[in-house]
């Protein structure tokens, strides 16, 4: 019944994909928009199931939603509701609350039988549940491992008899329409002779006469077919004359004719929805210019009413009552749902159920007269980037990303209740941080045809503000990290990359007012690709000195990957060659908490890989550890011989080194997401916090040991013989008990914590 651009993933190109740190994106048009045959993201760990338990257990901490592609309801059991994403999930509840559905791999289509079974197409062939989707066993199609499905049908007079839709795998998977007459033990090759080779996205049947079957196709960057039996597909007729020639996704009977939808935004592809004849032959465009695009992802029609259709879109369900004479766009205020699907439940006019990029599972009980999230359990939200207020470390931001959506979440009370943050442009967001003051920053990595990539500012009334750097009208910047002054706090520095007709260059932008004006201070090399995913200030009070990370594919890699210096505020950069390897892809830097000239930066270079160190603020450098593909690293702000990190292409995502880099132990116990980002978060409640694939994660630490002054997590006469060459060089460090004075009552309230030691 229904079909989604994100449906059209392919799931295949993930573990390439990974290669980006912090969910480089892969390739976009123009205007950001990117292919429905590319994720949104890298997946490059599993995601069912926790890793061993090592230093201390991950606690999931939201928010909730994902990337939901189908929605639907038991017409036996109403209370049962399915939703497909990268795992199933299994509400009781109505779709109150949600539970993942084990041992199940991405799920693209779901279906009932008049009895309640359950059909689900996935990544691995189809499978089928007896029991309300709690259980599901493989049918499997015997077509070699390319089985990834898009859609399944089953005939509405017959359940035995079952269709199903197969992606094309890059053009390698020619089977890519099979049917089976005796409840999935034995499928059959019918593809349309003419369409081998492209992914089925959808099918739909007549149920006055089952052999009358209509198919649409879509390519992954473009093209797209439809195709019609009417003799149960021994013989097929190519429909496609009069239909836009983009990606053709859903397709749904009604009352004697054939409605199609399809289209993405990747290259402004339009299609729209269509009115067919009963053979096909004929079309009439149903959308028009009051639509925001001619994108459609699935339709719904009314059983009790032809006349009502329901066509889930780029902009949120769209709703006609005439049989598509006339539209009310984004019923429901539901504009800022980036649709894949919608569905009215069984024998209902009223409860229509949808899914959402992003957001999960969207329910209506008045017809999409209004809608809601109700996505309560579903732990798929894509967290790029989470960070804590430095004011009030209750205070959290994350940012996510659909294919071509996105926004951030805000938390006042450490991530138990979130909420969306309105005043931002649903686009994709990088990253999110907070300055010294509080104040919240955003990155936007498009697509710009919704909004304009860059970095926005949230202001005290709850706005938000864009300051840029601005190239254009079009998607031609990538930025992936920001930093601020300490002697000057309006001193921003940002890194990443030029794109499209802007080039393809690492870039480092910095501006000296609060980013009213931005200067490209460094861009590297034309063509080379190459992207500077991370810039630090060093925190000692000038601002003098900054350091970036840079990484490139290229086969001639000198002079564009590695770590790059600046010692006149970010105005001029060098390559640091001093003790790190000409191969190294640097992709983040971090200060130890008690040393802000020790600098660590992460090495993820596949033929290599590690963490290297430098302590004094990046002008030479020495390795910390070696043989992991590392992408980020958050320091215990209590023991800085405790550094965690995470990688991509190790048997766990997460690890703990101490003993200066010697030990490494996997720190992944709780995690089911792969990660994005890692970062420390220091006061009275230290923790860790880390960016996954389903959603945000925190590791509780050792609540702060005043007495160990050195922070080597003990409490011995080292830390004494520290506490005194502080105390008698009145530096800021002796103000033991923060009162902005170093005097003999620092020395003596020391002295009582050093005697009772720690706990």
């Amino acid at each position: 019944m229904k079909r989604s651009t994100i449906a059209l993933m392919a799931v295949a190109f993930a573990p390439a994909a990974a290669f980006a740190q912090n969910g480089a994106p892969p390739s976009s048009d123009a205007s950001g928009f990117r292919p429905i045959g590319l994720p949104a993201s890298p997946s490059a760990h599993p995601t069912s199931g926790p890793s061993p338990r090592g230093p201390g257990t991950w606690e999931p901490l939201g928010p909730f939603g994902g990337d939901m592609v189908d929605v639907n309801v038991s017409p036996t059991s109403p209370n049962i509701v399915l939703a497909a994403s990268s795992s199933l999930y299994r509400s009781t509840d109505s779709g109150a609350t949600w539970n993942i559905v084990p041992n199940v791999v991405a799920v693209y289509d779901i279906e009932f039988t008049p009895t309640g079974d359950v059909w689900i197409a996935t990544n691995d062939s189809a499978f089928v549940s007896t029991d309300n989707g709690a259980t599901f066993t493989e049918r499997n199609f015997g077509i070699g491992l390319n089985d990834q499905t898009f859609a399944i049908e089953i005939d509405p007079s017959n359940s035995s008899v079952l269709w199903a839709g197969v992606a094309d795998a890059i053009g390698s998977q020619p089977v890519n329409v099979l049917k089976s007459t005796d409840g999935g033990i034995v499928w059959n090759d019918v593809t349309p002779p003419g369409v081998a080779g492209t992914s089925a996205t959808d099918i739909a049947i007549n149920p006055s006469n089952t052999n009358q079957v209509m198919v649409t196709f879509g390519g992954a960057f473009g093209g797209g077919a439809v195709y019609y039996t009417a003799d149960g597909g021994s013989s097929w007729t190519d429909v496609s004359a009069g239909l836009p020639s983009t990606p053709a996704l859903t397709v749904a009977y009604n009352s004697g004719m054939w409605l199609v939808g399809g289209g993405q935004l990747f290259g402004g592809q339009d299609f729209g929805i269509w009115r067919g004849s009963a053979d096909g032959s004929s079309w009439t465009q149903l959308d028009d210019a009051t639509w925001p695009n001619q994108v459609v992802t699935d339709i719904a029609v009314d059983p009790a009413n032809p006349n009502v259709i329901l066509a889930s879109t780029t902009d949120g369900v769209h709703k006609s009552t005439d049989a598509g004479a006339t539209w009310t766009i984004s019923s429901g205020n539901s504009a800022s749902f980036s649709l894949n699907s919608v569905r009215l439940a069984p024998g209902s006019s009223t409860r229509v159920l949808m899914g959402a990029n992003s957001f999960g599972v969207i329910l209506s009980d008045d017809a999409a007269a209004t809608t809601r999230v109700s996505s309560n359990g579903i732990g798929s939200l894509d967290v790029f980037w989470i960070a804590a207020n430095p004011l009030d470390t209750d205070e959290l931001a994350v940012a996510f990303q659909g294919q071509n959506n996105g926004g951030v979440y805000t938390s006042t009370n450490g991530g138990d209740t979130w909420t969306v943050e309105t005043g931002l442009p649903g686009t994709r967001y990088n990253l999110v941080k907070f300055d010294a003051a509080g104040t919240l920053f955003a990155i936007s990595d498009g697509p710009t045809g919704i909004a304009p990539e860059g970095l926005y500012r949230r202001n005290p009334d709850s706005s938000w503000t864009l300051l840029g750097p601005d190239q254009g009208t079009f998607f031609e910047s990538e930025l992936f990290d920001l930093d601020f002054g300490l002697a000057n706090p309006n001193l921003f520095l940002m890194s990443g990359a030029d794109f499209g007709v802007a080039g393809f260059e690492a870039t480092i932008w910095r501006s000296p007012d609060a980013g009213a004006a931005w200067t490209k201070v460094y861009e590297g090399p034309t063509g080379q690709g190459a992207v500077a995913y991370a810039v630090h200030i060093v925190k000692d009070g000038t601002d003098n000195t900054a350091v970036a990370g840079l990484q490139s594919f290229t086969s001639d890699p000198a002079g564009l990957n590695g770590v790059f210096r600046s010692t006149d505020s970010g105005q001029t950069w060098g390559r640091v060659t001093s003790g790190l390897p000409e191969s190294l892809w640097g992709y983040s830097l971090e200060a130890a908490p008690d040393n802000v000239n020790r600098l660590y930066v992460t090495d993820g270079n596949f033929s290599g890989g590690g963490i290297w160190v430098s302590s004094d603020a990046g002008a030479n450098w020495e390795n910390f550890l070696t043989g992991f593909n590392t992408r980020g690293t958050a320091i215990d702000p209590n023991n800085s011989d405790s550094v965690y990190f995470w990688t991509v292409f190790a048997p766990f995502p997460v690890y703990q080194a101490t003993q200066n880099g010697t030990v490494i132990t996997p720190a992944s116990d709780g995690i089911t997401g792969s990660p994005r980002q890692i970062v420390r978060v220091e006061g009275d409640n230290p923790r860790i916090l880390l960016a996954t694939s389903n959603g945000a994660y925190q590791l509780s630490l050792a609540a702060p040991c005043t007495a160990d002054f050195n922070k080597d997590g003990f409490v011995n006469s080292q830390d004494f013989f520290d506490f005194l060459a502080a105390f008698f060089s009145q530096e800021p460090a002796a103000d033991y008990n923060g009162d902005t004075f170093v005097n003999s009552q620092d020395f003596f309230d020391f002295l009582a914590d050093f005697f009772v030691g720690c706990p």
